[in-house]
């Protein structure tokens, strides 16, 4: 319903079993219709008894949905997140973030390769918050930079939301998926530049979905938005490169990496051809044809990129992790491990790790880099040992183990001359099999 009212005399609430919250909603109403308005609401709905104001004024709630309360805020031309997500501020309370985007439609047909389908003007315009609790409804100006005269038109309408984001949201934030790919689908054509390359007709489309995974961007792991691209309408549909979203405080920013031209990787449906014929994977397959391809993933490992491409069985009426293959771009190198136990957290949590290990790639080194946060020292038989505090994000740090008897003089020297008063940065390598992780060199 888009209404409800509250605390109507005579009219009892009905409560579920076992509730022990207050007899009625004790929060702030959204609207309170008195004198003229109460009559004009309820005399047209034939509430005579409303309208002549038998019960008072009445309070109401209003579109309580959260997708309906900020749609019905928003301008023409103006386009919603359909997948919010919920954010906590330090007070813990609990909001759901909307995306909202400007779709405002060119009348000169600025980028209709190929079909005339994407000729919008996009802007990212605001980040909503909606209280879960009490439907109060915050949004914050993305500020990317731009002030053409669309989004400054669209920017007046919104002053009030003309404000700096909270830095408890910022490493919350979430580049929004449907944006993303709308994006893209103009950018697979205009990022070209050569006249001759745009008539060899060298462009880019994408495969598979926006995945959000963690990946390392620039020594940091970062969880970002991913979209893998193919050369244009290529018969061999190797891949391209692929479309990289940071998350956190650098929503906003999107890369395109391009693989050198002559190099070879496999695109996605390469790689799941790869798994299917593989003669082991594929005997258990035919044993198992209830098996099915979950959500396929790009990572680096060691330098090398590789798919990660899990399996799913039913057991009852569970569905469960049967299996995780995976394909070495380059090589189609084809790697598998079959769970045995998919109720064990353990066991399905290092399935890819074994999975990988198949192939010949070591999965125990990582490298961690950020802002030297603290740095104690002591002594444990005769040794010198650091613990080191790495802060990695604006919330995350990781406490590594350094030990002087496995680390050359230089890496000593690092690790005693960086700062923990003066923000200084420090890489360095682990074994991250062990708890901590211990530190195997530092770059």
């Amino acid at each position: 319903m888009d209404e409800v009212y509250l605390n109507i005399p005579g009219f009892n609430e009905t409560h579920l079993s076992g509730y022990t919250g207050p007899p009625s909603y004790n929060g702030t109403a959204d609207y309170t219709y008195k004198g003229f308005w109460l009559y004009w609401k309820f005399f047209w709905q034939g509430r005579f008894d409303f309208a002549n104001g038998a019960y008072g004024n009445i309070k109401a709630l209003e579109y309580r949905d959260a997708d309906a309360r900020i749609s019905n805020i928003l301008l023409p031309n103006m386009r919603l997140d359909p997948d919010p997500y919920p954010v906590v501020d330090r007070q813990g309370n609990i909001y759901l973030l909307h995306w909202v985007w400007i779709d405002w439609q060119s009348p000169s047909n600025f980028a209709d390769y190929p079909d005339h389908a994407d000729t919008s003007i996009l802007r990212l315009f605001a980040a909503t918050l909606t209280d879960m609790k009490t439907g109060d409804v915050t949004g914050y100006l993305y500020n990317s930079g731009k002030n053409d005269y669309v989004r400054s038109f669209y920017n007046s309408m919104y002053p009030q939301w003309n404000q700096q984001m909270p830095s408890w949201l910022l490493p919350q934030l979430r580049y929004p998926e449907t944006y993303f790919n709308t994006q893209q689908d103009v950018y697979n054509f205009y990022f070209q530049t050569d006249p001759l390359q745009w008539q060899r007709n060298v462009f880019l489309q994408s495969t598979e979905t926006t995945r959000f995974i963690i990946m390392p961007i620039n020594g940091t792991l970062t969880w970002a938005a991913v979209r893998l691209v193919e050369i244009y309408h290529s018969p061999s549909q190797n891949l391209a490169g692929l479309y990289i979203a940071p998350a956190g405080v650098r929503t906003g920013q999107v890369y395109l990496i391009r693989f050198p031209e002559g190099t070879t990787v496999i695109g996605p449906n390469s790689a799941i051809s790869a798994v299917v014929t593989d003669p082991i994977i594929k005997t258990q397959l035919t044993l198992h044809p209830d098996w099915t391809v979950g959500n396929i993933l790009l990572y680096s490992v060691n330098g090398r990129l590789i798919y990660v491409i899990p399996y799913y069985g039913t057991q009852g009426n569970l569905t469960v992790p049967e299996m995780v293959a995976v394909v070495d771009g380059s090589s189609k190198q084809v790697g598998h491990y079959f769970i045995q136990d998919p109720t064990s957290s353990i066991e399905v949590g290092s399935a890819t790790t074994k999975a990988v290990s198949t192939i010949g790639i070591s999965t125990t080194q990582a490298t961690v880099n950020g802002t030297l946060a603290y740095r104690y020292q002591y002594e444990q038989g005769g040794n010198t040992r650091w613990i080191l505090g790495i802060k990695t994000t604006s919330t995350t740090t990781v406490q590594v183990l350094a030990k002087a008897e496995t680390l050359t003089t230089t890496d000593i020297y690092r690790i005693s001359n960086t700062s923990t008063t003066v923000p200084t940065t420090i890489t360095v390598v682990v074994d991250s099999t062990t708890m901590p992780y211990t530190v195997l060199s530092v770059q």
